[in-house]
C-alpha cells in the first residue's frame, strides 16, 4: 500500500504539487508567530511532511523551497511598509512598491531555503535503510536549523506558543527551542500514526511517539501551572516600583516631517497627565527624540520639562574624537528628576541593513550618496542604577535575542532586577509585526523570570510580569478608555473637517479671483501670490503638526500650490494659452487632496462613534488595528530570580546541535568508506575482467 501511495504522489503533475505546497506554506505561516494561530501549529506541518517524504532529492529541495518561500512571503509582507511610506512621501509610490517587493521576495527566498536545508539533512540521515527514522529525525533537524539559520528577525517556531500561557512557562528550563521541538514532534507523530492506520502497520508501535508528545505537553503544562503560581508568590514578596509609560503615537516618518520641538512638546504634554502619580521612573520609546546629542552633554532641560521623577528616553548620542572619526550610537539616556544625565546605554545588537551594513565595502558608498550612515555598536553590557532599581536596558531589536538578554542581566557581581525595552515598531505600520515583536519579547520575561517594561512609539507598550503575563497592555483597555479615545477622535475629526471645508471654500473664492484677473490680462507679482495663498501654507502646516497621518496629502497640497504660483509668475499676458483651464487644473489638484483629507476625517469620526458605542465583547477587535497615544502607570516588582534557563536551559539547543553534527559526521564517514570500498571492489572486478580477457585472447 505504501508503495502505491508513493508512486501516486510521485506521478502528480508538478504544477499541482507547486500549488499544494504554496497552500500548505500559507497554513504554516498562519501557525507561526505574528498570526499566532497557535493551535494550528500542532498539525499544520503534517501535509508538508507527508508529501515531501516520498520525493527524490532534486524535487524535494525545490518543493521545500517553494513551501518555505511561501511561509516567509506571508510572514514578512509587512517589510514593504517602510519602502511604500518613504517613497510615497516623495511621490514615488511605484518605486517604493518595486523595492519593497524586491526586499520581501529576496528575504523570503533566503529564509525559505532553510526548509530545503531541513529536507536535505533529514534525507541524508535517513537515506535508504534509515527511511523509517524520517519522522524521528525531522524534529531535531528542524529545531537546530530553525535556531542556527541566520535570520533577520530571529523568529523561531516556539514563539507561536506564547499565547498558550501555562505551556510556554517551560521556556525557563529549556528555552524556546524545546517548544519548537515538541511542536514538530507533534506533527511527525500525527502523520506517523495516520500512516500506521492507513498502511495497516503496528498502530501501538507507531503510536508511541504520539503518546510521548502528549505526555510531554501535559507535563509541561502542569509544570507551567505550578511555576506560574510560584512566580506570583515571589512577586507578592518582592519590592515594587511604579513605572509610567508614554506612547506618543508618532511614527518614524512623522518625526521626519515635523520639528523635534513638536515631538518634545507632545511627550511632555502627555507626561503632565502623570505628574500627580508618585512614579519611580518614566519611560519614553526608542529614538523618541530623533536628534543627536554629544556624550558630554549633561543638561537635558530642553527635553525633560518636568522635575518630579526620572526619565529614560531614546535618542542618538555622538562620541566625539579629536581625529574627527566620531561614533554615533542609538542610545537610551537616563535623566534625574532635575534633568541631569545620570547614565546612558548604547545599542549593541544593530539591525542589519538599517543600522549596520554587513557589506559595508559595497553599500557604504551608496549610503554616503544619500547622506546616510550606520551606527556604531555598543561595546559593553551595563546596568543603569536608579535608587533601588538595577536596570538592564535594551533597545528594540535586541529583545529578539535570548542570549543577549540573558547576558545583559548579569554584569560583574550584580544582577538586574528589572528589564526595560524601548522600541520603535512604527516603521511597519498596522501590520502583524508589532504583535510578533510583542510575543517574542514576552518570552524574555519567562526565560529570565524578570519584569519587562516595554515602551513603544506606536502599537503595544506594555509590562510583562516575571511569568510573562501581559499586565494591562496599551490597546487592551476598559470600555471607558475606548469611549474616551472615541470622543477624542470625534473632536479631532470634526476640527479637521471644519478646517478642510474652510480651506476649500477659501480656495474656491481665490480661484474665481484668479480667473477674473487672468481674463483681464492682469499681471501678478510673487509677493502678492505668496500672500494670496498663505492660507494653504497654514493649512499644510496645521496638518503636518497636528495630523501627521495625513502628511502625504499636506505635502502634495504644498507642491501643487508651488506649481500654481510658479505658473502664474511665468504668465505672458499676450499668450493665447487657455489660462483659465490651466489654473483650474492646478486648483482641482489641490482640492482633490483637501477632499481626501476630509473623507479620511469622516472615517475617523465614524471610528470615534464606533468606539464610544462599544460593547465589552467587541473590545478585542480594536487591539491590533488601532494605535492610540496613551499614558499608563504600571506597578513592577524588582526581582533577581536566578532561573533554570540561566543555569542550563540555553545549553539545550547546543546539545541537540552537537548531537546532530556528530551524527552527520559519523554517517558521512561511514558512507564515504562504503563508497570507497565499493569503488575499490568495482576497480578490482574491472582489473580481473581485464586479466580474464587477456587470458582468453
Amino acid at each position: 500500500m505504501e508503495e502505491i501511495v508513493k508512486k501516486y504522489i510521485y506521478e502528480i503533475k508538478p504544477v499541482y504539487k507547486i500549488l499544494a505546497f504554496f497552500f500548505f506554506g500559507f497554513l504554516w505561516a498562519l501557525a507561526n508567530v505574528g498570526y499566532s494561530v497557535a493551535l494550528l501549529t500542532w498539525f499544520a506541518f503534517v501535509p508538508f511532511l507527508f508529501l515531501i517524504k516520498y520525493e527524490n532529492m532534486k524535487r524535494g529541495v525545490l518543493l521545500s523551497f517553494i513551501f518555505g518561500f511561501t511561509v516567509y512571503i506571508f510572514n514578512l509582507w509587512w517589510m514593504m511598509n517602510p519602502f511604500l511610506a518613504y517613497f510615497d512621501l516623495n511621490n514615488q509610490f511605484l518605486t517604493g512598491l518595486a523595492l519593497g517587493l524586491l526586499v520581501v521576495c529576496g528575504l523570503s527566498a533566503y529564509f525559505g531555503f532553510s526548509y530545503s536545508l531541513i529536507f536535505l539533512i533529514s534525507r541524508f540521515i535517513t537515506y535508504r535503510k534509515n527511511k523509517k527514522l524520517f519522522y524521528l529525525v525531522v524534529p531535531v533537524v528542524y529545531t537546530v536549523v530553525d535556531y542556527f539559520y541566520p535570520k533577520l528577525w530571529a523568529d523561531q517556531l516556539g514563539y507561536s506558543q506564547y499565547v498558550f500561557f501555562h505551556f510556554s512557562q517551560v521556556a525557563d528550563i529549556f528555552g524556546v527551542s524545546f517548544i519548537s521541538l515538541l511542536i514538530v514532534f507533534s506533527n511527525c507523530a500525527i502523520i506517523d500514526l495516520i500512516e500506521a492506520i492507513w498502511y495497516k502497520k503496528n498502530v501501538f508501535k507507531h503510536g508511541a511517539m504520539f503518546v510521548v508528545v502528549i505526555a510531554l505537553v501535559i507535563s509541561s503544562s502542569i509544570y507551567g501551572i505550578f511555576r506560574y503560581r510560584n512566580i506570583l508568590e515571589k512577586i507578592e514578596q518582592s519590592e515594587k516600583v511604579k513605572v509610567g509609560l508614554v506612547q506618543g503615537n508618532l511614527t518614524g516618518f512623522d518625526k521626519m516631517t515635523i520639528p523635534n520641538s513638536f515631538t518634545i512638546d507632545k511627550y511632555n504634554r502627555l507626561a503632565e497627565e502623570l505628574l500627580e502619580e508618585d512614579l519611580d521612573i518614566m519611560v519614553w520609546p526608542e529614538t523618541v527624540i530623533p536628534a543627536t546629542y554629544s556624550s558630554a552633554k549633561m543638561d537635558f532641560s530642553n527635553v525633560k520639562k518636568f522635575k518630579k521623577f526620572p526619565l529614560l528616553f531614546g535618542t542618538h548620542i555622538v562620541e566625539e574624537h579629536e581625529d574627527g572619526d566620531d561614533e554615533y550610537y542609538n542610545s537610551l539616556v537616563l535623566l534625574s528628576e532635575n534633568q541631569q544625565k545620570l547614565d546612558s546605554y548604547y545599542k549593541m545588537q544593530l539591525l542589519p541593513f538599517i543600522e549596520d551594513m554587513p557589506l559595508d565595502f559595497i553599500l557604504g558608498p551608496v549610503l554616503q550618496l544619500y547622506s546616510a550612515g550606520e551606527f556604531s555598536r555598543g561595546k559593553d553590557y551595563k546596568l543603569l542604577h536608579l535608587d533601588k532599581m538595577k536596570i538592564a536596558a535594551n533597545i528594540c531589536y535586541e529583545a529578539l535575542f535570548a542570549n543577549h538578554i540573558r547576558k545583559s542581566l548579569s554584569v560583574g557581581e550584580e544582577r538586574a532586577n528589572i528589564l526595560i525595552n524601548a522600541t520603535n515598531d512604527s516603521w511597519y505600520g498596522r501590520s502583524i509585526e508589532p504583535m510578533m515583536h510583542l510575543h517574542i519579547a514576552g518570552m524574555r520575561a519567562i526565560e529570565n523570570r524578570i519584569f519587562l517594561v516595554r515602551s513603544t512609539c506606536t502599537g503595544h507598550s506594555a509590562v510583562f510580569n516575571a511569568a510573562g503575563e501581559l499586565i494591562n497592555p496599551t490597546n487592551q483597555k476598559s470600555k471607558e478608555w475606548f469611549e474616551k479615545q472615541g470622543e477624542n477622535l470625534i473632536k479631532k475629526a470634526e476640527k479637521l473637517i471644519s478646517l478642510s471645508s474652510q480651506t476649500a471654500q477659501t480656495l474656491l473664492l481665490k480661484e474665481k479671483e484668479l480667473i477674473i484677473s487672468l481674463k483681464q490680462k492682469e499681471k501678478f507679482n510673487k509677493e502678492e501670490l505668496v500672500k494670496t495663498f498663505q492660507f494653504l501654507d497654514e493649512f499644510s502646516r496645521q496638518i503636518l503638526i497636528n495630523y501627521p497621518e495625513y502628511k502625504t496629502e499636506a505635502k502634495r497640497i504644498s507642491k501643487y500650490k508651488e506649481r500654481l504660483i510658479n505658473f502664474l509668475i511665468k504668465i505672458d499676458s499676450k499668450s493665447e494659452v487657455n489660462l483659465e483651464n490651466l489654473v483650474l487644473d492646478r486648483v482641482l489638484n489641490i482640492n482633490k487632496y483637501i477632499s481626501r483629507i476630509e473623507k479620511k476625517s469622516k472615517g475617523l469620526r465614524k471610528t470615534g462613534k464606533n468606539l464610544t458605542n462599544l460593547r465589552e465583547s467587541d473590545l478585542d477587535q480594536y487591539i491590533s488595528p488601532l494605535f492610540f497615544e496613551d499614558t499608563t502607570v504600571y506597578q513592577a516588582a524588582l526581582m533577581e530570580d536566578e532561573t533554570i534557563f540561566n543555569l542550563g536551559g540555553w545549553i539545550f539547543i547546543y546539545i541537540l546541535a552537537i548531537g546532530l553534527l556528530i551524527n552527520l559526521i559519523i554517517i558521512f564517514v561511514v558512507r564515504f568508506y562504503k563508497i570507497q570500498a565499493k569503488r575499490r571492489a568495482i576497480k578490482e572486478i574491472q582489473e580481473r575482467r581485464k586479466i580474464i580477457q587477456l587470458w582468453l585472447d
